[in-house]
């Protein structure tokens, strides 16, 4: 049965993880800082995500920016079946594939809150303007103006406002 096969949802888990990292490593849309933070942020968060399965009202921003983004469950989803006991949405929602819903669920956590991460507020040169930038924007939008790439970076990682900082 393929809704309690633990082996193929560890291997998905993983092989997702591992393709995450590899990316992070390459620093071009999120940074190995960004993923790190965000994997611990998502592993401390699991227990409030999971009191929020079948609750239509969540109360955690990381559950709250999953569906905001669409990455969770859509409206119909949220709201089909409330006029159902929790313990009965829960079995007929989440049981059988539940393990691969978890897991889904828990990459798609970790790469939302890496790229909110990573998305700095800098004033950008060109505008004057604050706005939300990434690395690599940084570097494109600063060193057409005169900066060297190594001082883009140095001000990117400077700025200590995040766009998952700004979330609420």
């Amino acid at each position: 049965m393929l809704g309690v096969n633990f082996t193929t949802i560890e291997v998905g888990y993983l092989d997702a993880l591992c393709s995450m990292f590899a990316d992070a490593m390459g620093g071009k849309y999120i940074t190995a800082a960004d993923m790190r933070k965000a994997f611990a942020y998502c592993i401390a968060h699991t227990g409030k995500m999971l009191a929020n399965l079948g609750n239509p009202v969540v109360e955690d921003k990381l559950v709250a920016a999953m569906q905001f983004n669409q990455l969770s469950r859509s409206n119909s989803e949220i709201f089909s079946s409330t006029d159902k006991f929790k313990l009965d949405r829960f079995v007929h929602d989440h049981l059988l594939m539940g393990g691969y819903t978890l897991a889904d669920y828990m990459i798609n956590s970790m790469m939302l809150t890496a790229t909110y991460n990573h998305y700095k507020l800098l004033i950008n040169p060109t505008t004057g303007k604050q706005q939300f930038m990434s690395k690599t924007d940084v570097i494109n939008i600063f060193t057409s103006v005169g900066y060297t790439e190594k001082e883009a970076v140095k001000l990117w990682k400077k700025s200590d406002i995040t766009l998952w900082d700004a979330y609420e």
